[in-house]
């Protein structure tokens, strides 16, 4: 918990990309952008979001992503980058519906209770206007389930 705590103050601190739903007081996903620091790559981000299992397929990852990459446009970020699950059907299907595309995989990526997965990697160019607009001035989002 005190990891996660420091990495999200480092998010705010950083006014880095990140958007959250709460519905009823509660947390229910989040998502965030984190930019790359390495000399040559400092215009790509590294996305990462989740939705908590009972509140999936209710519309609210596709607006955290959305919104998250308009924040991430407005902080100059070119490039968005993500692994994924191969397994995670609905995840891909998502990131594929908003412009993500295959640009590899990583073979036996995860072993987990003796079972492997393959992780995708998936990215977005964001250089150019594509006409996406902001909801919000600020770099970090709240997303009440309305």
């Amino acid at each position: 918990m005190e990891q996660s705590q420091i990495f999200l103050q480092h998010i705010i601190d950083n006014s880095w990309p990140q958007v959250v739903a709460e519905i009823d007081r509660k947390i229910v996903g989040w998502c965030d952008i984190i930019p790359k620091t390495t000399i040559g790559f400092t215009h790509v981000g590294h996305l990462g979001m989740g939705v908590r299992q009972g509140y999936r397929g209710k519309g609210i990852g596709r607006r955290l992503l959305v919104d998250c990459l308009s924040l991430a446009r407005m902080a100059g970020i070119e490039r968005v980058e993500l692994e994924v699950f191969s397994d995670n059907a609905a995840a891909i299907y998502l990131y594929e519906r908003h412009g993500f595309t295959l640009e590899g995989r990583k073979t036996h990526a995860r072993k987990l209770e003796g079972k492997y997965q393959d992780v995708q990697l998936m990215a977005l160019s964001l250089s150019g206007n594509d006409g996406a607009t902001l909801r919000s001035s600020g770099m970090a989002q709240k997303y009440d389930g309305s």
